[in-house]
């Protein structure tokens, strides 16, 4: 007898229980999306008993860190009648099932990966009726094909990339560098004694070991490098978007020490150490594979001696290292060993071309090495931290080196000198100053601090609110190199400074240059309109000098005048007390200069000239008509335009820039009209006149051109 056929409300009690034990959680939905049916994995799954959700259409989506509507809810109101939800947006009106699968941040207090499918439920005429939706825990599998792709790329033990990655991130920074013209650099990093390291470690004490070593190696590089490992000790350090290749070396510098640190081991503690070799690119190669290979050499070559455990692929390079390694262990005992001295600049005024002050500079001569630049040393010395203990050495010596002169009635001027970035940062040079003045009794006037627009920019509202107390208690504080930092009107209007000094780079050209002229006839009238004297620095000609004279410069300093001096040498100077040789006010109306590079012409006309009544000076190229411009006050300038080197019309167009009120005169032969033309219309020529020229055209010329100059001079008074 056949078994008999369940009746329909066992078939639905047998159909329920399979939907409640059923191991994918899974959920029902009414038309109206609240919750039927909530099996017994679902509540495993989210952490949301039954009893909790049916019934309710909200609270069944709490199990999700950001409230959103599930597939289901989507899944119904795109299958509404019109009308019903007008703001329902109808993503999903063409089908009756959906997936989707992503990471839920916050699935019963954990972070899954979930499979969400969704299916419409129709009644026998099509009309939906709800939906059933599961939730597939696939976060095994995901993690487990993560750990997969990640091994593939990165190493085991440490988590770093490995050699794979390694190349493949280092042929993308190569890439770009190609591109922006960067040098990009592999540091080979080789733990030393590795072998019996291993054999003396624990597998735990080893990869702890190698954590604490790749822990501090990051702490060294950027986000945009790359650190990896490449097994048996070795680490490998990709750095891109070097702008100057001396940089590599101070990051090299600082992976070496951060693998070299003491461990305990055994009850034991020893010193791990390491040797990096470093290869550059495009120096030492163009690919990735040839710049590691390049690095590894590298490591292996290192020598051990000392300290010196760094080595470049280019010879050229660990020479230099090698230098700076020694140069940086010199300048450490440069303080102890009194290998440091100062020398003294004196400064004078252009008004009454006595000396005004000077400036101390310091001085390292070294036994071994012998002396040393400061654009070498004080560099290095702001790099290892040395420059405040250097910079209170120097405030220290100059005070005593003041009184030492005092003591023997030399009247020395104010000394200036420079103060650090470092000296910015901190109120310990407040203190330090005023006790150091206290000890060797210097009245505070007679010293002056220096600060470059560089040093204050690091941190200006303490550099400005340092130099505001430093100028409270009597110094008188200078704005050094200006023109050459991150000047800005806005904040030099606000800083506690009593004198701007120009920058020798924008003095070496002032009297053939009009951009540096420009500036510095800029610079002066500013200073002017803020109440601030003016001191050029690098003043090496008298062209210079005149020029500086002219425009109402301050002071100067520079070679002209006297170059740096040791103390006994000063002693002598201010003894002497020599005088600048200042130009005494001429009546210029009627002296001309005139340029050709043909003595012959300079003769005749320069004697036609002086015939009729006027003062003549004559150069016979560009360079010695602008030192003759700068040492006199020329009313007109009479040049030939073709000339060697620089041709008239381009000089002329230049001493309009720099002499505006000085009249322009040029002459040619006949086949020379398209020059003349051209420089007439540039502007650059007031008149001018062909050869052979008569007397009386060129003198009708030349006093049109002088009563030109007086109306300019009126119009200017």
């Amino acid at each position: 007898m056949d078994d008999a056929i369940p009746s329909a409300p066992e078939c639905a009690a047998l159909y329920q229980t399979a939907f409640e034990e059923n191991p994918i959680a899974s959920f029902i939905l009414d038309a109206q999306g609240r919750v039927l049916f909530w099996n017994k994995a679902c509540a495993q799954l989210t952490g949301l008993a039954a009893e909790e959700v049916l019934g309710t259409s909200e609270v069944w989506k709490g199990f999700f860190s950001r409230p959103r509507p599930v597939l289901s809810q989507q899944l119904l109101e795109a299958h509404q009648p019109t009308g019903c939800n007008s703001n329902a947006v109808n993503l999903f009106s063409h089908t009756s099932e959906i997936s989707r699968e992503g990471l839920f941040r916050s699935v019963n207090g954990q972070q899954r990966y979930l499979l969400v499918q969704c299916r419409l439920l129709r009644d026998d005429d099509g009309a939906v009726v709800g939906c059933i939706e599961s939730l597939t825990d696939c976060s095994d599998s995901k993690m487990y094909q993560r750990q997969f792709a990640f091994s593939k790329t990165h190493d085991t033990l440490t988590g770093l990339p490995n050699r794979t990655l390694l190349e493949e991130n280092l042929s993308q920074a190569l890439h770009l560098a190609h591109r922006a013209v960067d040098f990009v650099s592999v540091f080979w990093i080789q733990l030393q004694d590795y072998d019996s390291i291993d054999i003396a470690f624990s597998d735990a004490d080893l990869a702890s070991l190698l954590e604490t070593v790749s822990r501090r190696l990051l702490s060294e590089v950027r986000a945009i490098d790359t650190l990896a490992y490449c097994g048996r000790g070795e680490f490998v350090v990709a750095a891109s978007k070097f702008r100057h290749e001396d940089y590599i070396p101070d990051l090299a510098h600082r992976l070496r020490d951060a693998a070299t640190f003491s461990v305990s081991h055994s009850g034991k503690s020893f010193k791990t150490s390491c040797q990096v070799g470093v290869s550059i690119f495009p120096r030492n190669g163009q690919n990735a594979e040839t710049l590691l290979a390049n690095a590894r050499k590298a490591a292996t070559m290192v020598s051990g001696e000392k300290d010196v455990l760094i080595r470049f692929a280019s010879d050229e390079l660990n020479d230099k290292y090698l230098l700076r390694l020694n140069l940086e262990d010199q300048l450490k005992g440069a303080i102890k060993y009194n290998e440091l001295s100062l020398h003294f600049q004196p400064k004078a005024s252009l008004k009454t071309g006595r000396m005004t002050g000077m400036e101390a500079l310091l001085r390292w001569h070294n036994p071994k090495l012998g002396a040393v630049s400061p654009a070498v040393f004080i560099p290095l010395a702001e790099t290892l931290g040395l420059i405040e203990p250097i910079g209170e050495w120097v405030f220290k010596s100059v005070c005593e080196q003041y009184q030492q002169w005092l003591n023997k009635c030399l009247s020395p001027p104010p000394i200036s000198l420079n103060l650090s970035g470092g000296q910015l940062r901190s109120r310990d040079f407040v203190f330090f100053a005023g006790e150091i003045l206290h000890k060797t009794g210097v009245p505070i006037r007679m010293l002056e601090l220096e600060v470059t627009e560089t040093a204050m920019m690091g941190n200006l509202d303490t550099a400005q609110k340092i130099l505001g107390e430093l100028r409270g208690m009597g110094f008188s504080i200078s704005l050094d190199d200006f023109g050459t930092g991150y000047s800005s009107l806005s904040y030099l209007r606000q800083l506690p400074i009593d004198k701007i000094k120009i920058d020798r780079s924008f003095v070496m050209e002032i009297t053939h240059d009009p951009n540096s002229a420009a500036i510095i006839k800029a610079t002066r009238a500013m200073a002017e309109a803020l109440g601030h004297e003016v001191i050029a620095e690098g003043v090496e000609t008298e062209g210079q000098l005149r020029f500086l004279e002219k425009i109402g410069c301050d002071e100067i300093q520079g070679y002209f005048y006297s170059k740096p001096l040791p103390p006994d040498e000063l002693e002598r100077f201010l003894r002497e007390r020599p005088v600048l040789p200042i130009a005494a006010t001429q009546e210029a109306t009627k002296r001309i200069l005139l340029l050709d590079d043909d003595p012959g012409v300079l003769a005749t006309l320069g004697g036609l000239l002086e015939d009729n009544g006027y003062a003549v000076d004559t150069a016979g190229n560009a360079e010695d008509g602008f030192f003759k411009l700068a040492q006199q006050d020329i009313s007109v300038v009479i040049t030939d335009l073709v000339m060697d080197g620089l041709d008239g019309a381009s000089f002329l167009a230049r001493v309009k820039q720099l002499y505006p009120q000085t009249v322009r005169i040029a002459f040619t032969g006949q086949q020379d009209v398209a020059i003349l033309v051209n420089a007439v219309n540039k502007g650059a020529v007031f008149k001018f006149f062909l050869k052979p020229w008569s007397e009386s055209t060129v003198i009708g010329i030349v006093e049109e051109a002088i009563q030109y100059h007086r109306f300019l001079a009126k119009l200017k008074n």
